[in-house]
């Protein structure tokens, strides 16, 4: 199976071309929204390395967003997903900007909030464009680029 998005460019471009590329993967799999590649669940990372996560961003807002599970929003549009131990399952950086410090904080402190927690999604809005993650499902569920 070629486990490569090919629908990259559209992927980056808007929606329509992003929901092919979702259903590219099969459903032993899933997509790396980073790699834009589908990966097998089974070797997958994020359960595999579980107890290695760190997280060391300073935190903004904490939402329970079932019985078990917690959702960490983060400096840096980091997001930490937790068990009812507070043990992390999966991290996620929703855009990760080479220059975010410079364009956002300030003496060690976001100026400008662009993460946001709503019911069991987390998003991000730097830079010039908007990441939402369904974070039950560990989705994409919104991508989009917008220009000033």
């Amino acid at each position: 199976m070629d486990n490569v998005c090919s629908y990259f460019n559209g992927f980056i471009q808007g929606t329509s071309n992003l929901e092919k590329c979702q259903k590219e993967c099969q459903p032993t799999f899933y997509q790396n929204m980073e790699a834009q590649t589908c990966e097998d669940t089974i070797s997958c990372i994020q359960i595999q390395e579980s107890k290695r996560f760190s997280f060391e961003k300073r935190v903004i807002e904490v939402q329970q967003i079932n019985q078990n599970q917690y959702l960490v929003e983060a400096y840096g549009c980091t997001f930490a997903l937790l068990d009812q131990n507070w043990n992390i399952i999966n991290v996620q950086v929703l855009q990760n900007l080479e220059n975010y410090n410079d364009l956002y904080v300030v003496n060690g402190y976001e100026i400008q909030r662009n993460s946001f927690i709503v019911g069991d999604q987390g998003g991000c809005s730097a830079g010039s464009k908007i990441v939402v993650v369904n974070f039950k499902t560990l989705e994409l569920s919104h991508a989009d680029r917008f220009f000033w």
